[in-house]
């Protein structure tokens, strides 16, 4: 699947992942309302990471061999081509070179390099997109972790029906992110300016929220949020493993994924630094700000414009 990535895979599973954080925030909520301590939430968190272990044991047990296997089938990729030196023609295995782009495709077993890890942390693209992604999942983590204390501090919205609000947001992620799984096929070649049109929403209801004064507007446009954003994440895993090499498809994964998760604590750290700081007022200016510069850096890198 790392090897030849689809958006449909890859929009299902993530989609599952917002159904996770949909449901949390439900729970919470409910008990919350029900007149349970709060604290009551944490014993259910820590009963799920057994069944937890139990899924990935049986899950990924054949992951390994798949891996060697997708592997096996990127290192042993290798093609002719002819060399034209004046008037005689010769000709020559394709090998590995490293150069902004990374390993070309059509790479010889024997001419790829030890370390796939390195190789792909030090490709340019890998880290383009990397930081594009940082920026997704911190603009993502602001808004599901402060747009509760936006509404409740700024628009004064009703302590026991608030936290809906953080369900509404991954509720419209996973729509999304269902959705594009079945609209991807039809996308072709203009993913990457889907891309564009996606995060360019996003803002505008972002900017709808900060200027609305309104609980119920703010409520309902944060699943809208939810819907434009979800997709942005599997559509961009997809154009950057195509862009790479399958032999370095799988570490550039693990490479996005771990500057997302960076990306995911450092924004909204910031952010509830500032908060405490300025007030809650700054919260949604500092989530158009971030999603401009996603907009503005996905133009200007020009990493998208290499997808095949």
């Amino acid at each position: 699947m790392v090897a030849n990535p689809h958006v449909f895979g890859l929009g299902h599973m993530h989609s599952f992942y917002c159904i996770g954080a949909l449901t949390s925030p439900l729970i919470c909520q409910t008990i919350i309302a029900r007149g349970f301590p709060w604290q009551s939430f944490y014993y259910i968190s820590c009963a799920l990471p057994f069944l937890n272990i139990l899924l990935v044991s049986t899950t990924f047990r054949c992951a390994k061999a798949e891996f060697h296997a997708d592997k096996e089938k990127a290192m042993t990729m290798s093609t002719v081509v002819p060399i034209v030196r004046g008037d005689q023609n010769s000709s020559r295995d394709v090998t590995s070179v490293e150069s902004g782009h990374g390993i070309q495709p059509s790479a010889s077993r024997h001419h790829l390099p030890r370390n796939m890890f390195m190789t792909a942390l030090r490709t340019p693209v890998v880290l383009a997109f990397g930081f594009f992604i940082s920026m997704y999942t911190g603009s993502e983590g602001v808004t599901s972790g402060y747009i509760v204390t936006y509404l409740l501090k700024i628009r004064h919205a009703d302590p026991s029906r608030v936290g809906y609000a953080n369900s509404a947001f991954w509720a419209g992620a996973a729509i999304g992110r269902l959705m594009v799984g079945f609209g991807a096929p039809h996308m072709g070649r203009l993913k990457p300016y889907w891309i564009f049109v996606f995060v360019t929403l996003a803002i505008v209801v972002h900017l709808c929220i900060w200027l609305i004064p309104s609980f119920v507007v703010g409520w309902a446009l944060t699943a809208i949020v939810g819907l434009v954003m979800g997709p942005v994440y599997p559509l961009t895993l997809e154009i950057a493993c195509r862009a790479v090499s399958p032999a370095v498809a799988t570490c550039t994964m693990a490479i996005m994924s771990a500057m997302a998760n960076m990306g995911g604590a450092f924004y909204p750290f910031l952010t509830g630094l500032l908060s405490n700081l300025k007030g809650e007022q700054v919260i949604e200016p500092l989530v158009v700000s971030l999603m401009s510069t996603m907009l503005c850096f996905w133009g200007v890198s020009r990493a998208h414009f290499r997808f095949q």
